[in-house]
């Protein structure tokens, strides 16, 4: 897939990710956890589905792993991000606030400060 964005085959890199993305519903749907692909290699893939514009399915994505790690900061700024450019504002902003909230908690992890300037992308791409 990386080989076909970086030709800008974008089209074909696409289809490829979207018939990943059919793979990993089934391995959710089957209620295998075992059979379903790596939190990292799901990450990517939702990544790169932003990369050639299919926000609805990195979107997808990143909703499953947040059901299953909500206290991910890099899984919820894809998934804003996502969200924002599938145009459904409102649940991006549901995770800018969840981040906002998270800088707010006496026992605040330092770590989640390193999302600051990607998390404000996120709010300014909702400005616009």
């Amino acid at each position: 897939v990386g080989l076909r964005i970086s030709q800008c085959r974008n089209e074909e890199a696409a289809a490829a990710l979207r018939r990943v993305v059919v793979q990993v519903g089934e391995a959710v749907d089957s209620g295998a956890p075992d059979q379903l692909p790596s939190h990292e290699f799901r990450t990517t893939t939702a990544k790169l589905l932003l990369e050639v514009g299919e926000a609805d399915a990195a979107a997808d994505v990143l909703t499953q792993l947040i059901l299953e790690d909500e206290d991910s900061p890099e899984v919820r700024y894809l998934a804003a991000l996502s969200l924002v450019r599938a145009e459904d504002t409102e649940t991006a902003v549901q995770h800018v606030n969840w981040y906002r909230d998270q800088l707010t908690k006496p026992n605040c992890d330092e770590s989640l400060r390193e999302w600051e300037d990607s998390f404000v992308q996120v709010e300014e791409e909702l400005a616009a």
